[in-house]
């Protein structure tokens, strides 16, 4: 089956620590392994809302146009309020 995107190249040393630090840093800590969490809230709603829009990209196989999503998001980091 021919892939309507390109395939990404293997990512970096850093890149890769920290997708496994993503899910299993969380485990961890609640097994008292880790004192504190290895990623921020930030990343955790930047991973959350990229894994939603790959499931609706994947279920109906198109691009999720995230723009307006990342502008408020940005915004609302920056104390600001906007509509998506």
């Amino acid at each position: 089956m021919q892939l309507p995107f390109p395939i990404a190249d293997e990512p970096d040393v850093h890149t890769t620590e920290r997708g496994r630090l993503l899910f299993a840093g969380e485990t961890d800590f609640v097994k008292g392994d880790l004192t504190e969490l290895p990623l921020s809230v930030i990343d955790a709603l930047e991973a959350g809302i990229s894994a939603l829009a790959m499931d609706v990209a994947m279920r109906e196989e198109r691009v999720v146009d995230l723009a307006s999503t990342w502008q408020a998001f940005d915004a609302a980091l920056q104390g600001e309020r906007t509509v998506a």
